[in-house]
């Protein structure tokens, strides 16, 4: 019998861990909606190839073709070619504590359009704000990239990144940046966005010691 409790803590522990862990903090990161519900975008008004963020099925209906998602459905796309200096952001915000840490995960694909030269760089960046503070969480250049596959990222970050900022208007924005005019075309893809927090040691600790505290008592009665 002592032995089936024990086995059921640890199941308990188990379980109340992996659910602390993997709670995504974005809403509709996986645009399986097949709209932009929960995200907001820079709504730069534009038309045609240069417009800003939008859902598509397998990137049906963009301007320039990237490879389908592996992981099929809906994904965010934006195909720029436009006027700038400008940037297109798609943005969530977030719940975030104090003094927690996080990991971000999302899939992403980028490509320009072969033949054209880009004087000045254009990249896909990830950042974190509160709408006066900044930080890059991750960054990728977009020049001279014709390589329309998806790639899997994990971005980790603690609570030092955002420490000084307001954690009441904190916001996930993931940007593509067009410093020029009219230079030649490309696209960007994103899809299953997740952002989690990471349980510190301490709090591992925790949920250890509750759990045995309670199996050690139902073990001696």
């Amino acid at each position: 019998m002592n032995i089936k409790i024990l086995k059921a803590a640890c199941v308990s522990l188990a379980l109340s861990t992996s659910c602390y862990v993997n709670a995504n903090l974005i809403e509709n990161g996986d645009f399986e909606t097949g709209d932009l519900s929960n995200w907001n975008v820079s709504s730069n008004g534009n038309s045609g190839c240069d417009t800003d963020w939008t859902v598509a099925l397998n990137d049906d209906g963009i301007c320039w073709n990237l490879l389908a998602d592996p992981s099929a459905g809906y994904e965010a796309y934006n195909s720029f070619d436009g006027n700038g200096p400008q940037t297109f952001a798609l943005s969530q915000m977030v719940d975030l504590g104090a003094l927690n840490s996080y990991s971000l995960a999302f899939d992403y694909a980028v490509t320009g359009d072969n033949g054209w030269t880009w004087p000045i760089e254009r990249t896909f960046s990830v950042i974190i704000t509160d709408g006066s503070l900044v930080e890059t969480l991750f960054s990728k250049s977009i020049k001279s990239i014709n390589d329309p596959s998806w790639f899997s990222e994990v971005v980790s970050f603690d609570h030092s990144v955002f420490a000084a900022m307001d954690l009441a208007n904190i916001s996930i924005s993931f940007n593509a940046f067009i410093p020029e005019n009219f230079t030649g075309p490309a696209s960007l893809g994103l899809d299953n966005v997740a952002l989690t927090q990471v349980p510190e040691p301490s709090t591992l600790a925790i949920f250890a010691l509750g759990i045995l505290g309670l199996t050690s008592r139902k073990i001696k009665k």
